[in-house]
């Protein structure tokens, strides 16, 4: 499938699947589901669990522009600017609709529904970034001259691969997805940007929404640790937070099965 596709499962599959999808249909109250990515990667990063979700709903994984594969758009320059690619991948679907972002994808969800509050149904962050920012000593690092440079360069050579294989994967995954996952980190042309656009600053300048909104956390989470999702719930009153006490930063990934069944409660 090409990045961008919408997946609608039908009848193949693994029995396992199929029994998974028959106990999920009858409690789900969306129609489609439109699936953000993190930072340095593109939509094939859900491409684990997307065949798993029920044949009762479309599921989309666009990757955003600078994120490979699709090249960097130099007139994007804001948050709200890359927010407003959302609209046209999400219009394509049939409502009732859910938004689920995860990493700066959540951030770039959160974006979006301040402007666009009446377009999604149901929101889904999962570990998304923003609160703390002037707290968190990494985004304060990587902002430094060339330091984010340098950090995707390290994260997206192939000789250090399989350093940070062991660093970022617990669950055995084939080489093939491997590859294509740093290659996304070496290819991505908006990895500083969202450093630069995804601020302190900006989030103080969020209002709260009503959306009803699952926010879900992994409590292994190193990189935004589960301390982090109290401000989120305070910005969406309507939402429920949930921890996952297994669940490390790519749960979509380790955990594809667990993830769209979690995702599958939320609508």
């Amino acid at each position: 499938m090409r990045q961008g596709e919408s997946f609608q499962r039908g009848g193949k599959g693994s029995s396992h699947e199929r029994a998974f999808s028959r106990r999920s249909d009858s409690a789900l109250t969306c129609r489609s589901l439109l699936l953000l990515h993190g930072n340095g990667g593109g939509g094939f990063r859900f491409s684990r669990c997307q065949p798993l979700f029920s044949p009762q709903l479309t599921v989309l994984a666009p990757s955003l522009p600078g994120f490979w594969p699709v090249p960097r758009d130099e007139r994007l320059t804001t948050i709200a600017d890359f927010a407003e690619q959302i609209l046209p991948h999400l219009c394509s679907l049939e409502r009732p609709r859910a938004l689920l972002g995860t990493g700066i994808g959540g951030s770039l969800a959160i974006e979006f529904m301040q402007r666009y509050p009446e377009q999604v149904d149901k929101l889904i962050l999962h570990a998304p970034v923003g609160a703390h920012l002037d707290q968190r000593r990494f985004p304060k690092l990587i902002k430094a001259p060339g330091v984010g440079w340098m950090a995707q360069t390290l994260i997206g050579s192939p000789l250090l691969r399989p350093f940070w294989r062991r660093l970022f994967f617990e669950a055995p995954l084939e080489d093939e997805f491997v590859n294509e996952f740093f290659e996304g980190y070496r290819r991505c042309r908006a990895f500083t940007q969202m450093f630069e656009l995804i601020t302190h600053s900006w989030w103080c300048g969020l209002h709260p929404m009503t959306v009803p909104t699952v926010i879900l956390w992994g409590g292994r989470e190193r990189l935004l640790s589960p301390d982090q999702s109290s401000p989120f719930v305070e910005l969406l009153p309507n939402s429920r937070l949930e921890i996952l006490p297994h669940w490390r930063h790519f749960p979509m990934i380790e955990q594809p099965l667990e993830f769209v069944r979690k995702v599958e409660e939320a609508l």
